[in-house]
C-alpha cells in the first residue's frame, strides 16, 4: 500500500502536523493518500519504479509545511461570532427586562436574580457544549430520543404541576419543566435516527411511528400542545431536508398535528375560548378575553418613545409571553421595531449558519434549532402585535424561565460547536 512507504508517511505527519483540528487529521490522511496515489501510479505506468514515483509524488503536491498551513487555515475551529453575540445580546436584554418588570410592577419573587442564575447556568452549558462532536450526538441520538420520551412518561406519573400543567420535576425552589427539555431533546435526537432511517426499508412509517406518533400521545396527554407545535415545525425542516421529499414531510407532521388540535378543541373549552378571544376579545374583556385587552391598551399608549414610571397596565405575564409587549410599553415602538429587526437579524444568522455546514447530520441538526429557535421569536412578536392567538410560547433567552433558557443555552452550544466543524463531513 501507497501509506506504508516511509517517505510517505513522513510527508502526511509533516502535513498534519500543522493542523490544530486532530479531528480532520484521518480525513486529511485519506484525501492526500488518494491524490499521492494517483501521481505515483501515473508515474509507474510511465516506467518510473515505486521510489522515483513517490518522490514525484510528494514533490508534485509541494512543501508539506506550507500544505499543512494552508489546510489549517480552512479547518481551523472558529467562532460563529454573530450567533454568539446574538445570544449574548438577548440574555443582556432579558436580564435588563427582568429588573425593569421588578421596578415597575408588582410582582412575588425577585426576577432579576433568578433570570442572572438562568443565564449564568444557561452560559455555562453553553461552553461546556461548544466542545461537544457533534458525531458524539449523532451516535446517541436513540438514548437521548429515550431520555426525552421516558421524562414524558415519568412526568404522567411523578410529575409535579404548576400553572396547571403536571409537567414539572420540583427540585426545592426550581421547577425544571421536563416537557420544555424534552422539546429541545428531541430535536437533537431527530437527526440522527432520521439519518439512520433514511436507507432502511419502511422509512416513513417507522419514523412517523416513532418521531411524530409517540410524542404526539405524551404531549396531548400533558397538555403541552405548544411544545408539540414547535416539535413538529422542526421536525417538518428536517425530515424534508434529509429526503427531499417536502410534501410528504408535510403530511407526516401537519396531518396528525391537525386531528389533535381539532380533538383538543372539542375536548378542551378553554382552548376554543382563547381562539374566539384572538378572534374578538372585546367579547369578554374582564374574562377569557382580559390578556388581549390589556395587550392591546398597552400597545396603543406606547407612542413612539414608550411611558415613564410604573406601569399603569396589568400585564400579568408581562415577564414570560409577552415581555416585547412590556419593553414597547416602556420604551416605545421605535425600540419595538429594533428589537424586531435583531429578532430577524438573529434568524437569519441562524440561516446562514445552517447553509455553511457541509455535514449532512449537522447540518439538519442545525436546521432544526434554527427552526425552533426562529419559530419562537417570529411567533412571539406576531403573539405580542395580535396577529396570531395568545399560546404558551416564550421569548427565547429573553423572557423569564430557568427551563427554556437554559435550554436556548444549550442548544445555542451545540449550534456553535457544529458550526466550528462545518467545513468537515462527520457523517458515519
Amino acid at each position: 500500500m501507497i501509506r506504508d512507504h516511509e517517505l510517505i508517511r513522513s510527508y502526511l505527519r509533516s502535513v498534519c502536523g500543522q493542523i490544530k483540528a486532530r479531528e480532520v487529521h484521518p480525513h486529511i490522511r485519506k484525501e492526500l493518500e488518494s491524490h499521492l496515489e494517483e501521481l505515483v501510479m501515473e508515474r509507474e505506468e510511465a516506467g518510473d519504479n515505486r521510489e522515483e514515483a513517490v518522490r514525484y509524488a510528494i514533490e508534485r503536491m509541494g512543501d508539506p509545511v506550507k500544505v499543512g498551513k494552508d489546510l489549517h487555515a480552512v479547518h481551523k475551529p472558529r467562532m460563529n461570532w454573530p450567533l454568539m453575540i446574538g445570544g449574548l445580546l438577548f440574555a443582556l436584554l432579558g436580564v435588563f427586562a427582568m429588573y425593569l418588570i421588578d421596578n415597575s410592577m408588582t410582582v412575588r419573587f425577585p426576577l432579576g436574580e433568578k433570570k442572572l442564575v438562568s443565564v449564568a447556568f444557561g452560559l455555562l452549558i453553553m461552553g461546556l457544549l461548544y466542545f461537544i462532536h457533534p458525531r458524539a450526538i449523532q451516535t446517541y441520538s436513540w438514548a437521548i430520543y429515550a431520555a426525552a420520551v421516558g421524562g414524558m412518561v415519568g412526568n404522567h406519573w411523578l410529575g409535579a404541576t404548576v400553572n396547571g400543567s403536571p409537567s414539572y420535576i420540583s427540585l426545592g425552589w426550581l421547577n425544571l419543566d421536563w416537557v420544555w427539555v424534552s422539546t429541545y431533546l428531541l430535536i437533537v435526537a431527530a437527526p440522527g435516527i432520521l439519518i439512520d432511517r433514511a436507507k432502511k426499508p419502511f422509512f416513513w412509517p417507522i419514523t412517523t411511528a416513532v418521531l411524530v406518533l409517540v410524542p404526539l400521545l405524551l404531549y396531548g396527554n400533558l397538555g403541552r400542545i405548544p411544545g408539540l407545535v414547535l416539535y413538529l415545525t422542526a421536525l417538518l425542516v428536517m425530515a424534508g431536508s434529509i429526503t427531499g421529499k417536502w410534501k410528504r414531510a408535510i403530511a407526516q407532521t401537519l396531518l396528525p398535528l391537525g386531528a389533535l388540535l381539532v380533538y383538543a378543541l372539542q375536548t378542551r373549552p378553554y382552548l376554543a375560548d382563547k381562539w374566539s378571544m384572538y378572534v374578538d376579545p372585546n367579547r369578554d374583556p374582564l374574562g377569557a378575553g382580559y390578556m388581549n385587552v390589556q395587550i392591546q391598551r398597552a400597545l396603543q399608549s406606547a407612542g413612539w418613545f414608550g411611558k415613564e414610571g410604573a406601569m399603569t397596565l396589568r400585564l400579568p405575564e408581562a415577564h414570560n409571553d409577552i415581555v416585547y409587549v412590556f419593553l414597547v410599553h416602556k420604551f416605545g415602538w421605535l425600540a419595538g421595531i429594533i428589537l424586531t429587526l435583531g429578532c430577524a437579524g438573529f434568524i437569519g444568522v441562524l440561516i446562514r449558519s445552517t447553509r455553511s455546514v457541509s455535514d449532512p447530520f449537522g447540518r439538519t441538526l442545525l436546521a432544526g434549532i434554527s427552526t425552533i429557535l426562529g419559530f419562537q421569536l417570529g411567533y412571539n412578536v406576531l403573539m405580542s402585535l395580535g396577529i396570531v392567538p395568545l399560546i404558551g410560547v416564550p421569548f427565547p433567552i429573553v423572557s423569564n424561565g430557568f427551563t427554556h433558557t437554559v435550554a436556548e443555552f444549550a442548544v445555542l452550544g451545540i449550534s456553535l460547536a457544529i458550526y466550528r466543524r462545518r467545513h468537515l463531513t462527520l457523517a458515519m
